[in-house]
């Protein structure tokens, strides 16, 4: 396949067929790895393809303008999303919770937040490419989210999350004890039908967690002295 997308022509494709070409290329970039088979020129050659399939779609070189990262205000309020970080083409942000990435099935959410402060940029209004978002966070989590302002920086930020490139620390509050010597969870997960949770199944696709226990907590009660 890298062979094939080294001096592959998006142009002579249909733009939905193109996009079907880019998922099954990324998805052998996320096989590759997992499998610790991909060579360092193959993960070149499709990540040069897929940069000009989104130079395409963008409609030439992007001009998006490169900024230096935003100030947060120190005195900004944990309920109101806000840019962390903004390169130019790609921007980092934080979602509070009960602001939904996109899909709207809740009021607050983050897509529309995104058109506010860039406007009506192609990339935000494409959902087949997930509005520019490259993950989620479910609706009661916070956290940060990596988004991309152009096409082009989607499909960069795509190949350097299938190549575990773009590392990801969650902090989560476990009920019971958990063991110390417990450093990685691996399990087969599929995505159910409602996305609440990825239930384990033999037939599911591989997931890899490392766990650091950071800190036990117990709960004090109100009246307890």
């Amino acid at each position: 396949m890298a062979d094939r997308l080294a001096n592959f022509e998006w142009s002579h494709l249909p733009a939905r067929f193109g996009q079907r070409v880019a998922l099954d290329a990324l998805g052998s970039l996320w096989a590759c790895t997992y499998s610790g088979t991909l060579t360092g020129e193959a993960s070149q050659w499709i990540r040069s393809s897929l940069s000009r399939l989104g130079g395409q779609l963008d409609g030439g070189p992007s001009a998006h303008g490169c900024r230096a990262p935003a100030a947060v205000p120190e005195d900004l309020h944990v309920t109101a999303p806000h840019i962390v970080m903004d390169t130019g083409d790609r921007v980092v942000l934080f979602k509070p919770p009960d602001w939904e990435v996109h899909d709207a099935n809740a009021e607050l959410q983050l897509a529309s937040f995104m058109e506010a402060m860039f406007g009506k940029l192609p990339i935000l209004r494409d959902e087949a490419h997930e509005h520019g978002f490259l993950h989620r966070l479910d609706v009661p989590s916070s956290g940060l989210i990596l988004a991309a302002k152009s096409f082009e920086a989607y499909y960069d930020l795509q190949v350097q999350l299938v190549t575990r490139r773009v590392p990801r620390d969650y902090l989560v509050l476990c009920h019971g004890w958990m063991e110390a010597h417990l450093s990685e969870i691996t399990a087969q997960a599929r995505r159910a039908s409602i996305p609440i949770r990825a239930p384990s199944w033999t037939a599911g696709r591989p997931r890899w967690s490392s766990k650091m226990a950071v800190a036990p907590c117990r709960a004090v009660e109100a009246n307890q002295r």
